[in-house]
């Protein structure tokens, strides 16, 4: 019987680990804004449309580490980017449409003498972000033509604030940015059926070997 328990024991822990270390799938926002403006034509959609990179992905499906953003470039052209105002610090807010667990998050800088250098990332449930979680303060290169991947203290939230502390040259300028997210689920969620199915067999194969003693 004891043997059993331990057994069971092993299975739950088992599964609750593999629930716990699935993998996230990279995210566009839906929507984005900032207080830093515009200049010549790069608008600041053009951080979520995926227009800057060479090689897409599917929004929410595809694999963020086999997509790899640190393997995967820019177009560095004006109409692909967006160029925030000259000598203007401030904020870019991403809405990610939905709940969830933020991991990481991938920033194509323009690849130039330009871009965000310095910046703090909050996460929020709320577009005022008034009661945000601090995910951490983050440096990035401006001559990168790929990809860079900054993991974050794991945050919950549909709102996603990147304020920028220091620019290189003169102004933010940036191609493309995701998140690595996964489905935001509650603890008090009900069980999916397989994982009551898997339940349910180990208290069977218990109770089985109850009564062959």
């Amino acid at each position: 019987m004891k043997k059993a328990k331990l057994i069971l024991c092993s299975l739950v822990f088992g599964l609750l680990t593999n629930l716990s270390a699935q993998a996230g799938v990279i995210l566009s926002a839906v929507d984005v804004s900032t207080n830093m403006g515009t200049r010549f034509a790069g608008d600041i959609n053009n951080t979520i449309d995926q227009s800057g990179l060479n090689s897409t992905f599917v929004s929410g499906v595809t694999d963020f580490d086999t997509y790899n953003p640190s393997s995967q470039s820019v177009i560095n052209t004006a109409p692909h980017q967006w160029w925030g105002a000259t000598d203007t610090l401030g904020y870019t807010d991403f809405d990610l449409g939905a709940v969830y667990n933020l991991h990481r998050f991938a920033l194509w800088n323009a690849n130039f003498i330009f871009g965000v250098k310095d910046f703090r990332v909050l996460i929020d449930d709320n577009a005022a972000f008034s009661s945000a979680l601090d995910l951490g303060s983050f440096t990035a290169n401006f001559d990168q033509a790929t990809g860079q991947v900054f993991d974050l203290l794991d945050g919950v939230g549909r709102y996603v604030r990147i304020e920028h502390l220091s620019v290189h040259s003169n102004s933010s300028n940036i191609n493309e940015v995701a998140f690595d997210v996964s489905s935001f689920s509650p603890v008090t969620s009900v069980p999916e059926p397989s994982t009551l199915a898997i339940f349910g067999l180990a208290f069977a194969g218990l109770m089985f070997r109850r009564k062959q003693r």
